[in-house]
C-alpha cells in the first residue's frame, strides 16, 4: 500500500511539474507573439504612410552656391501640398566623393513656400575637395512618424 502512495505522489507531482512548465512556455510563446505583432503593425502604419504621404511632397532647390568660403547658400521651395520638416543633406566634391552624409536640417517649409538658408561646407571653396553638388532628401511626419521621402530625393550642381 505504501508503494501505491509514492507512486501516486510522484504522477502527480510530475503532472504539476508538467502544467506549469507547459504554462511558462505558453507565457513566453504569446509575450513573443504579441511583441512581434506589435513591432509589424508599427513597421506596416510606417510603410503606408511613407508609401502615401511621399506621393505628395516634393521639393525644387533653386539655388545652390557659396555664400563665402566656408558656407553654402540654398533656396529650396516645397512643391507640393504637404509640409516638409527637415532635410538631409549631403554634399559632394567634384570626383563625387562624399561629404556630411545625411546632414540634418531642422526647417519647416509649407506648401508652394520658398525657405534659404545657409550651411557649413564640408571643404573650403578653391580648394581640391570644392563641393560641387549637393543632394536633399525631403523630410515631413504624421501621426508622430518622421517619414523620409528618398525617392523625392534632388540633386543640385553648381560651380
Amino acid at each position: 500500500m505504501a508503494l501505491n502512495y509514492k507512486t501516486a505522489q510522484t504522477t502527480w507531482l510530475s503532472w504539476v511539474l508538467l502544467i506549469a512548465l507547459i504554462i511558462v512556455i505558453s507565457t513566453m510563446v504569446l509575450t513573443w507573439g504579441k511583441d512581434f505583432t506589435k513591432r509589424n503593425i508599427e513597421d506596416t502604419k510606417k510603410r503606408v504612410l511613407n508609401t502615401e504621404l511621399c506621393d505628395n511632397v516634393g521639393i525644387v532647390v533653386n539655388e545652390v552656391y557659396y555664400e563665402n568660403p566656408q558656407n553654402l547658400y540654398i533656396q529650396v521651395l516645397n512643391s507640393y501640398n504637404i509640409v516638409v520638416t527637415k532635410l538631409l543633406i549631403t554634399q559632394f566634391s567634384g570626383m563625387d566623393v562624399v561629404y556630411g552624409n545625411g546632414t540634418e536640417k531642422q526647417i519647416i517649409i509649407k506648401p508652394n513656400m520658398n525657405k534659404s538658408f545657409t550651411l557649413s561646407a564640408n571643404a573650403v571653396k578653391g580648394s581640391n575637395n570644392e563641393i560641387t553638388a549637393v543632394e536633399i532628401v525631403p523630410v515631413t511626419e504624421k501621426q508622430g512618424y518622421e517619414i523620409v521621402c528618398e525617392d523625392k530625393s534632388v540633386r543640385k550642381e553648381f560651380s
